[in-house]
Formats: C-alpha cells, structure tokens, sequence
C-alpha cells in the first residue's frame, strides 16, 4: 500500500514535470500508461482492503467497548488514509488520462493529496528514522541492577515502571505520534484473533489521546486496563508487522512493570514470580538432579567435562516437562550422530531458568538477577557456545 502510494505520488509529480516536452509523443504515453496501470490497481486493492480493516476495527472497538470520543477519532484518521489512497489514485489517473478533469480540478486534487501524503507520513517517517537500528526483540533496561549493586545508583530512586506518559523513553514517545492507525498490528495480533481484550492499535491510539488531551504527566493506566496489558503474548508480531516502527511490545511491557510493582498480578503470575524465587525455575520443581536423565543418555556436566565446546542449555521445559524432554533426547541424538556428543556439556543441578518469563511479565529485577548470575557461571566454565531448545 504505502509502495503504492509513493509509486503513484512520484510518477505524478515525474509526468507532471516532463509532460510540455512528451505531450505530443505517443510512445511517451503508452510507456507512462504501462507504468502506472499497475500502481492503479495496488491502489484500488489498497483502497478496498482499508474499507476492510474500517469494518474490522468498529468489531474490535464494540468487541473492546471503547469511548465514542475514540471511536470518532479512529473513523475520522482511517477515513483520512482511504481518501489518501482514493486521491493518489485520481491524480495519477488524470495525470496520464488527459481530459478526464479540467487542468484547474486536476492542480487542486494534487495539491490536496501532496498535503495529505505529507501530514500523515512525516511523523511516522520521523520514528522510522530515529528507530532504525533497534532490533526488534530489543527491549529496554529501565535500570541497571548491577549498578544499584554497586552502589553507582541509590535503590530508592529506581523506578520499575511507567506512572507517567512522560516517563517513556523517546522510542516509545514518537511511536505514540507515529501510529496512523494502517491496523497491520491489529491484523497479526494472535490476543485479538483469539478475541481477547487486546488490540495493539487501540491500545497505542488511546496513549496518543491521553497524551494529545491532557499532557505528558497523565497516568496511562487510566486509559489502559490491566486485562489489556496481560492478555499480550508479547510474541513481537505487532512490532514486525508495523510499517512505520511502533513499539507496541516496549511499551506493553514498561506498563507491566509499573503493575508489578503496584502488585496487581493474579495467583498465577504470582506463584510463576515465586517459583523462580524459590526454585530457580518456572514449574516450581526443586533443582536437584534436574539433569540426571540426560547423564543417562551420556551427557556430562561442565565439571565432568572441562574441555567442552558447546554448553547444551536445557531450559526449564525441556528439564521438567515430558513431551519437552522428547525434543532434547531428539537433539541428543542428532548431536550423537554428528560426532559432536563428546565436545557437549550441561550445567547440571547448577542451571536455573534464564529469566524471560520474569521480564516478560514485567519483574525486571529479577530477571537481571538470573541474567547476572547466569552470566557468572557462562564466565564461571569459559563457555563460549551455547546449543538450547529454549525459545527464550
């Protein structure tokens, strides 16, 4: 779509340019017509699937209840990117189809699409540019726990979530004013697929309202409800998915970490915070002899094997849960085959769970407590590889 609509700008303003010097020539015609037809016709299928996502997200809205002050707001900034579309689509078409329109009906409808193009595309442009370089499975430090440690920065001034919109950071800021609602998130979001109460754009949309009505110092927990916040996967899609670079999952997870230290998490998430803390793992399993039943399948341990060259890091799932295990006696195997067995070691009874869960939930303290540690023992045994399962 957006391909489309600078194709289609381009070719216009080109045409435009060259037309006192190619007016007379056919050829220059047929070859302008050639180029364009196909921009067209992205156009219009471009034009057809916006009135699409238009109908996809009143559900989402009634399916969410959100304000009519919201849902005015939505229709009138879809409606703006379809009369876009419709608009590049006229100007190219009268471009290279003289005397379809009067030359002064011709000069107005560009002018008003330029201007459009322009508005709606600078401050997304803007976020794109200054995000550029972030990988996508990036998310950020709020602090540095080894510092609080160290004693670099006092613990009581360390602030684990967000209680105000001015305290995102700028990523996150100018993905609040890049978001034009092009519904590519809502789309791929699995939460909103499996109808629960998520849905990335509208969640962004409405920041970007609390922020544009009443200020950088509101409290974007009055606008965004806890079961929005925990119904994410924050398997990333939105993010990947988003053409101009919205953060949907960096600020999700900022909001967490402000609930978490607010406490409001559910039994669940609770026990899944305290069985790290006490177990080192997220099934509430004791550690001891957690890898027993590999060494049964001639895996040994980092101190049984101190020249190993690959660290097989097994995961929680993978030491505990049954159907996991299968996987890695499956990748055991494969190892065995390839020769590759004998320069594999574990960490044994040593191993704890490498702390995403934590993060993910947004208990950021305590994910870089594992992350510290885990890092001392890669440090501990020279590990230089790792082989894992674990998707985290």
């Amino acid at each position: 779509m957006h391909l489309a609509i600078l194709g289609a700008v381009s070719l216009s303003i080109l045409y435009t340019l060259i037309y006192p010097w190619v007016y007379r020539s056919q050829l220059a015609h047929y070859v302008m017509f050639g180029v364009a037809s196909p921009l067209i016709v992205g156009l219009i299928s471009a034009f057809a699937w916006r009135v699409q996502v238009l109908a996809r997200s009143l559900r989402v809205h009634g399916m969410l209840n959100v304000s009519g002050e919201f849902r005015g707001r939505s229709i009138r900034l879809q409606g703006v990117l379809i009369g876009v579309i419709a608009l590049t689509a006229t100007t190219l078409a009268t471009s290279i189809l003289p005397g379809l329109l009067y030359l002064n009906v011709k000069l107005t409808v560009a002018a008003v699409d330029y201007m459009l193009v322009a508005i709606f595309y600078v401050r997304p442009e803007v976020n794109l540019y200054a995000d550029f370089d972030r990988a996508l499975h990036d998310i950020r430090m709020p602090f540095n726990i080894k510092d609080v440690i160290e004693g670099r920065v006092d613990a009581s001034q360390v602030s684990m979530g967000v209680s105000r919109l001015s305290e995102l950071d700028m990523y996150e800021t100018l993905s609040l004013d890049a978001c034009v609602e092009i519904g590519a998130c809502e789309e791929s979001c699995p939460a909103t697929a499996a109808g629960r109460p998520l849905s990335p754009r509208v969640l962004v949309r409405k920041l970007a309202m609390l922020k544009g009505t009443t200020g950088p110092g509101s409290n974007p927990l009055d606008v965004v409800s806890d079961d929005e916040l925990w119904a994410c996967t924050t398997c990333g899609a939105c993010t990947y998915n988003c053409p101009v670079g919205v953060r949907h999952v960096d600020i999700i997870i900022d909001l967490r970490r402000r609930l978490v230290e607010l406490g409001r998490l559910d039994q669940k998430k609770s026990n899944l915070l305290l069985n790290l803390s006490q177990y080192g793992n997220t099934m509430g399993t004791p550690n001891y002899g957690r890898h027993e039943w590999l060494r049964e399948l001639g895996v040994k341990t980092v101190e049984e094997n101190p020249g190993f060259q690959y660290l097989l890091w097994v995961g929680c799932m993978g030491s505990f849960d049954s159907r996991a295990r299968e996987i890695v006696k499956a990748l055991i195997e494969v190892l065995r085959e390839a020769g590759l067995l004998d320069k594999v070691a574990i960490l044994g009874d040593e191993e704890t769970c490498c702390g995403d869960p934590a993060r993910r939930l947004g208990e950021e303290g305590r994910f870089q407590e594992i992350a510290l540690r885990n890092i001392e023992l890669f440090r501990k045994y020279g590990v230089r590889r790792i082989i894992t399962i674990c998707p985290h």
